[in-house]
């Protein structure tokens, strides 16, 4: 390989890094989940699994729309679901 091709390739891997094979967006959401699945040994229920499906999307909706978790959690527990969700979206 000529010094010519050296660089051409060393700018073209500077320009275009290469990407991981889990960089994908999808797998860097899910990443949370499955370590506190794997930790906590999983679900005893169906209705377990789905309850932490939907309180792990909410928690992560709220981090995207710039707002705690934490203050969501609590606004579920004291106010309509539907207020809160709407003005999760709202807000953002």
């Amino acid at each position: 390989m000529s010094a010519l091709d050296t660089l051409r390739v060393r700018m073209n891997h500077r320009c275009h890094p290469p990407k991981q094979p889990t960089s994908s967006m999808a797998e860097r959401a899910r990443r949370p989940l499955v370590v506190l699945r794997k930790i906590t040994f999983g679900h005893r229920s169906e209705a377990g699994a789905i309850r932490m499906a939907r309180l792990m999307t909410v928690a992560e909706t709220a981090r995207r729309h710039g707002h705690r978790p934490s203050d969501i959690d609590y606004r579920l527990f004291t106010q309509p679901p539907g207020r809160v969700l709407r003005q999760l979206y709202d807000d953002s």
